[in-house]
C-alpha cells in the first residue's frame, strides 16, 4: 500500500482538503490533530481542515463554512449511530463539500480504532478523494 500511495502522490495534485465530522444532534464533533483519524486523512492524501492539537473537538457550522472542506467525511457507528445528511441540515448546503455532493459515510470503528485496519480506512479514503487515482497506480 505505501508503494501504491507514494506513487500516487506524485502524480495527483495535493491539496484537497477534508473534514472528519461525527455530528450528533446539534452539537458537532470533529476529529482533531491529534486524532487516528487525522492520520488516516493525511495518509489519504488529505488534510484535515480542523488543525486543533486534540483528539476530538467541538466544530459547529460556522467554524465549518470558514474552513470550506472540499470533501466532508461523516463517521456512523456507535458514537453517532444515525448521522442526519448534511444536505437536509439548515445551512450545510453552502459547504463547497455538500454542493458539490462529496460526502463519505465511513464505518466509525474502521477510522477511529488504531490497527491493521487502518490501511483499509486510508485506502477507502484515498479513493474517495482521488477517484482516477486506480488509473495512475501502477
Amino acid at each position: 500500500m505505501g508503494r501504491w500511495l507514494r506513487m500516487g502522490r506524485r502524480r495527483l495534485p495535493w491539496g484537497v482538503q477534508a473534514c472528519l465530522a461525527c455530528l450528533a444532534c446539534l452539537a458537532g464533533l470533529a476529529a482533531g490533530a491529534r486524532s487516528i483519524v487525522d492520520a488516516v486523512i493525511e495518509q489519504a492524501g488529505g488534510r484535515n481542515v480542523v488543525r486543533v492539537p486534540k483528539r476530538l473537538v467541538r466544530c459547529d457550522l460556522e467554524f465549518l463554512l470558514a474552513a470550506a472542506p472540499d470533501v466532508y467525511v461523516i463517521q456512523e457507528g456507535v458514537m453517532n449511530p444515525a448521522p442526519s445528511d448534511p444536505r437536509r441540515r439548515p445551512n450545510f448546503a453552502l459547504l463547497p463539500a455538500v454542493r458539490a455532493g462529496r460526502i463519505l459515510r465511513v464505518d466509525e470503528a474502521l477510522f477511529s480504532r488504531p490497527g491493521p485496519r487502518s490501511v483499509q480506512a486510508v485506502e477507502l479514503l484515498h479513493a474517495f478523494l482521488y477517484p482516477r487515482a486506480a488509473e495512475v497506480a501502477p
